[in-house]
């Protein structure tokens, strides 16, 4: 009996060492512990691998430094993974899946380089197995964003059609998952496999994930979380709930990958019916029949003294015929591109662009013509405002502005087109005042150059004209800029006024000018003319994808820019480092005028 007693104690105690001898394996959670390197090129460019972002991700992973990582190979039709790539005909190895990429050992991870397949755009994700130094491992993503330049003033990659909702304020709103797989079947044939959120402002309203009240709710959902279709955390699950008395057309943006890895941009239109704010009437006054081109500025000024937010679009209730007539794009000879109808949208910074909506009275008819219409702010909060336009006889005092025509071609300059019909008014508008000039041809006809890219020294010279600044003491200008030059007394008033400051002594007259530096010129200027804009709140910022990317020293100017309505973004970003063209600067100027 003791033998087997003893016999039972040993087995025990091996198997008790066995157990606390078993070496340690770490096995990574890829859904909650997954963490993305991204990356953003143009079409024709590579991606050199950066072993630094991989260490970091790792460190915040697993708690320790990046040993090697081995990759799942992306699509061929997508791109490939090059070691030692310098160009398409000159490197030592695709990679491959089996081998290891060293963080500080050859091959180097530093050394892989994506190269896109020359047809390809869109955004792609290459998945990847990261091994720390102590062999602990994790799984992460790479999620590489290859843009076509010649769409660059276009969305990036495939476009879905909008969904749609309606509620009423105080209520939620559960999203259907079938809604979005239903559109990347129609668009990409494919179904859906998750969807990325951009978060909607806070004053619209909240995404939640698993909310029933509340006081009840799993968590907010987050701008960097997948929601898939048919897996945890599930789409279904997403709900929109607004901010209290809320009411508008609230949009929210998302980005869409489909179980091919095909991935698109679409958008949730919700409507969320409640009391309205009322603005106060915007009133013209013109000769009779004459034609009154509306101000887009008019409408924007009125949105943002309810609201706080820019104007994003308006949509008229048509008057009675027998009064007048709304017209879209008409010219002064009678032709137009179109009547205007009451179920689109004419917008504030995009086509059709509000400022080429015009009212035509009937023939020989007289007295006030009242037209409502319903705004609705970048938000997405709505509003009801009233037009009254007098048209009065031949010694009326007019209110409105030739200038501001809407039509799609200038008066003045031979190079402006209907592609560039949301500049063309304030870029005549600006010639009669004598702000711009453009330049003479041999054949005596006069161009803008719209689409050039505007230097320092020119738009420091317009701004001075605008203003028309005046030196606050005598100063001596920058080094780099000469006596003779035609921007000397612009660019001299404006360091006197410390409007321009400089670097070293030097202001670059010559260099191109990036908006967001030109915003900060802007914002100094008017506070220099007491026009000073309210200041907005720099978090709001983070409500453009590329918010990240504009300097601390312009965040200030950009938000109050933004928010008056001078300056607006596309697609969601500001593209704060892009240079400013002559045409843009057009459309600035005007609104600060």
């Amino acid at each position: 009996m003791q033998k087997i007693f003893n016999q039972g104690i040993s087995i025990i105690l091996i198997f008790l060492l066995t157990i606390l001898f078993v070496p340690c394996v770490s096995f990574a959670d890829t859904d909650d512990d997954e963490e993305t390197v991204t990356y953003s090129i143009d079409s024709g460019e590579t991606v050199e691998f950066d072993e630094e972002d991989f260490n970091d991700v790792c460190e915040n992973m697993i708690d320790d430094g990046l040993n090697y990582v081995k990759f799942t190979l992306p699509s061929s039709s997508r791109g490939t993974l090059y070691y030692n790539d310098t160009d398409e005909d000159d490197y030592t190895s695709e990679v491959s899946s089996s081998k290891k990429y060293y963080y500080d050992d050859s091959p180097s991870l530093s050394d892989v380089t994506f190269v896109p397949d020359e047809d390809y755009s869109g955004t792609l994700t290459i998945e990847y197995n990261g091994y720390g130094i102590d062999g602990d491992s994790y799984s992460g993503e790479i999620e590489i964003e290859v843009s076509d330049p010649a769409d660059e003033d276009e969305d990036n990659g495939d476009t879905a059609e909008q969904i749609t909702y309606s509620m009423d304020s105080g209520k939620t709103l559960d999203f259907d998952g079938g809604d979005f797989n239903d559109v990347c079947d129609d668009l990409n044939g494919e179904d859906l496999d998750y969807i990325k959120f951009t978060l909607p402002s806070s004053s619209c309203g909240t995404l939640y994930y698993d909310y029933e009240d509340e006081n009840d709710y799993s968590s907010e959902v987050t701008a960097s979380k997948k929601y898939y279709y048919d897996e945890s955390p599930y789409l279904s699950k997403v709900s929109f709930v607004p901010e209290d008395n809320a009411s508008g057309v609230f949009t929210v943006n998302y980005t869409a990958y489909d179980t091919e890895g095909e991935s698109y941009t679409g958008s949730v239109e919700v409507t969320v019916s409640g009391d309205s704010l009322t603005a106060d009437s915007i009133s013209y006054t013109e000769s009779e029949n004459t034609a009154v081109y509306l101000k887009d500025s008019d409408f924007n000024n009125v949105c943002l003294e309810l609201t706080g937010n820019q104007l994003s679009y308006v949509k008229f209730a048509l008057p009675s015929s027998s009064n007048g007539i709304l017209y879209y794009g008409y010219n002064s000879d009678g032709s137009y591109t179109s009547k205007v109808n009451t179920s689109s949208k004419y917008y504030y910074t995009d086509t059709p662009y509000l400022l080429n909506v015009a009212y035509v009275p009937s023939d020989d008819v007289t007295g006030t013509a009242t037209i409502s219409y319903t705004g609705y702010d970048t938000d997405g909060f709505s509003f009801s405002g009233k037009l009254n336009i007098t048209i009065g006889n031949d010694t009326a005092t007019s209110t409105t502005d030739s200038a501001v025509s809407g039509t799609s071609y200038s008066k003045y300059f031979s190079d402006i087109d209907e592609s560039y019909s949301w500049a063309t008014a304030y870029i005549d508008k600006l010639y009669e005042s004598g702000i711009v000039a453009g330049t003479e041809t041999s054949d005596s006809t006069r161009i803008f150059n719209p689409s050039y890219n505007i230097t320092r020294g020119d738009f420091m010279l317009i701004l001075y004209r605008a203003f028309n600044l005046q030196p606050a003491t005598a100063t001596n200008s920058f080094s780099d800029v000469s006596s003779d030059s035609y921007y000397y007394s612009a660019v001299t008033a404006a360091k006197s006024l410390n409007i321009a400051q400089g670097t070293d002594n030097c202001f670059y007259p010559d260099a191109t000018i990036t908006r967001e530096d030109a915003m900060v010129l802007v914002q100094r200027a008017l506070t220099v003319a007491d026009k000073s804009v309210a200041a907005s709140d720099t978090s709001n910022l983070s409500s453009f994808n590329d918010g990240s990317q504009i300097s601390d020293y312009a965040k200030s100017a950009v938000a109050a820019l933004v928010k008056s309505g001078i300056i607006s973004g596309s697609y969601n970003q500001i593209h704060p480092k892009d240079n400013l063209t002559r045409a843009e600067v057009a459309s600035i100027i005007y609104k600060i005028k």
